[in-house]
Formats: structure tokens, sequence, C-alpha cells
């Protein structure tokens, strides 16, 4: 088709999910104001499903939630190697040592308590998503010749 833009195919997204309606729709409201593209989703399984099929910017995670918790999916997601450096972040009512510990133990970036600060959030994913950008870039110019972006020497001596 002709006169089709693709710029909802290139908009990064945003994996949110959330048990509650109103906290999905305030994350997905911030996820917005930074220029993602919010994928919605009640429970982990299907967060984590939407994940692997379409990959993700960011993943915002409720911990508990029907399915999967939030460190349950936090866990998988690590453990495939598209998401080593994607940011995700654990936005939870659970705000004790334990919990935390969990999310950091879990792989999780960083850890947002609920009641969220709504007006503070989308500078915090904006600082969270140029962190990743950094550090996936100071990866790739330690691993890749900038040049042909062929594995450089150091990078066959690590894998």
């Amino acid at each position: 088709m002709t006169g089709m833009t693709t710029t909802a195919a290139v908009q990064p997204i945003a994996i949110i999910a959330d048990d509650e309606e109103t906290g999905r729709l305030l994350l997905a409201e911030s996820a917005e104001q930074v220029g993602l593209m919010p994928l919605m989703f009640d429970n982990g399984t299907d967060a984590l499903d939407a994940a692997l099929s379409y990959g993700a910017a960011i993943v915002l995670l409720d911990v508990e939630m029907p399915g999967m918790d939030g460190y349950a999916v936090c866990r998988r997601l690590r453990s495939d190697a598209r998401f080593t450096s994607t940011p995700i972040v654990m936005v939870t009512g659970h705000e004790d040592s334990a919990a935390i510990t969990l999310a950091f133990d879990a792989g999780a970036t960083d850890f947002i308590s609920k009641p969220v600060n709504w007006a503070l959030l989308p500078r915090r994913l904006e600082y969270i998503l140029r962190n990743a950008a950094a550090a996936e870039r100071i990866e790739r110019l330690a691993y890749f010749d900038p040049l042909t972006s062929l594995p450089n020497r150091q990078r066959c001596l690590e894998t």
C-alpha cells in the first residue's frame, strides 16, 4: 500500500504488566510521554510472551500478578540474550528490603515503589533509557569494530 507510514513499526515498545488497570493506564501514559508505544498486560505470562515476540525498549513489571509474578518474568527475560541490556523496572507496593533484593537478584534495572510519583516517572524513564543506551554503546565500542561492525579481537577472546 502507498501512503502508509511505518512510524508505528519503528517506535520503541514499552511492555507494561500490572494487574491493576489504573496502574497500567498511568504507566502507559508515562511511557507515551517519553516516546514509547505501550503494550499493556494484566498478567506476567502475556507480558512475557509479548516481550519475546516484539522486543522492548523497556519493561515495567508489577511484582504480584496472575500467571507469572514480576520476578519470574524478569528472570526469564534476562535469560534471553536479546534482553541482557534491556531496562527492566519493578513497579510495586512492596518496598521492604527483601522485595528490593529479590527484584535486583532477578535482574531488575531499577525499582519504583507505589504509590508512584506520576509527575516524576516520565523523567525517571528517560534517565533509565538514556543510561541503557549509553551502556549499550559502550558495550558495542568495546567488542565491535566501529567501521565494519564485526566482532573485534576482544569479543572473539571472550566468547
